[in-house]
């Protein structure tokens, strides 16, 4: 789950993050830095 501050974004933004994710192949470090998020290290819903 992408999340900040212990507070989870709407499912909405997330499908956009993982969408962007999957398209351009990009690191989760380069998704993390690109939207100013940070991912939970147990699990990334997908």
């Amino acid at each position: 789950m992408i999340m900040i501050e212990g507070m989870a974004y709407s499912l909405d933004f997330r499908r956009k993050v993982l969408s962007v994710w999957k398209k351009e192949g990009l690191a989760i470090a380069e998704v993390t830095t690109r939207f100013d998020v940070a991912v939970a290290k147990r699990k990334i819903d997908l």
